[in-house]
C-alpha cells in the first residue's frame, strides 16, 4: 500500500507538469482511498476497510479529517499542486509511523528522489 502511495502520487505530479488537470484530480481520487487506509490502520479504525470513507468523519480522528481535506481539490492546477504535495506529506508521515510500529522497510531512495 505504501508502495502504492508512493507511485500514484510520483505519478500524479509527473501528470500535473503535463498539465493534465482533470487526470491529476481523478488520480487523486485513487490517492484518497489508499490515505484513507493507512490512516485507519494507523487509529484501528479498519472495519470499514472495503469502502474506507464511510463514516470517516465520525470514526477517523479531527486530524487525519483534516488532513484529508489538505489533500483535496478542484480543478484548479495551483490546488492540484498544492494538494499532490499535502498527499506526499501525510502520506509519507503515516508511512513513516507504521513503518516503525510494524517493523516494515520503506523504500528510503525512491522517496529520497
Amino acid at each position: 500500500m505504501i508502495d502504492s502511495l508512493i507511485n500514484w502520487t510520483l505519478f500524479g505530479l509527473n501528470v500535473l507538469e503535463r498539465a493534465e488537470v482533470a487526470r491529476v484530480w481523478e488520480l487523486l481520487r485513487l490517492l484518497h482511498d489508499t490515505l484513507l487506509r493507512l490512516a485507519r490502520i494507523k487509529e484501528d479504525q479498519t472495519h470499514h476497510w472495503i469502502t474506507p470513507s464511510k463514516n470517516a468523519e465520525n470514526e477517523l480522528l479531527p486530524n487525519a479529517y483534516r488532513q484529508l481535506a489538505s489533500c483535496s481539490a478542484g480543478l484548479d492546477p495551483d490546488q492540484l499542486a498544492g494538494a499532490c504535495r499535502e498527499t506526499w506529506t501525510w502520506g509519507m508521515q503515516m508511512a513513516t509511523t507504521l513503518a516503525e510500529n510494524h517493523d516494515l522497510k520503506l523504500p528510503h531512495e525512491l522517496i529520497g528522489k
